[in-house]
């Protein structure tokens, strides 16, 4: 989904994406192809989460 230029994520899509980096442990870039994402906008997910984890 879309927003002018800025896509809109699930947030499915965004526990499914961090799951495959924080927990399966694959590398950023891969995910973020898989999910046709930047791979910005994952890893800002990623620093989050595990800011939250702290």
């Amino acid at each position: 989904m879309t927003n002018g230029n800025r896509r809109i994520y699930t947030a499915q899509t965004k526990q499914d994406a961090v799951g495959q980096v924080m927990r399966a442990g694959l590398p950023l870039g891969q995910v973020a192809r898989a999910f046709e994402m930047p791979i910005q906008t994952l890893e800002n997910w990623v620093r989050s989460a595990r800011r939250c984890q702290e």
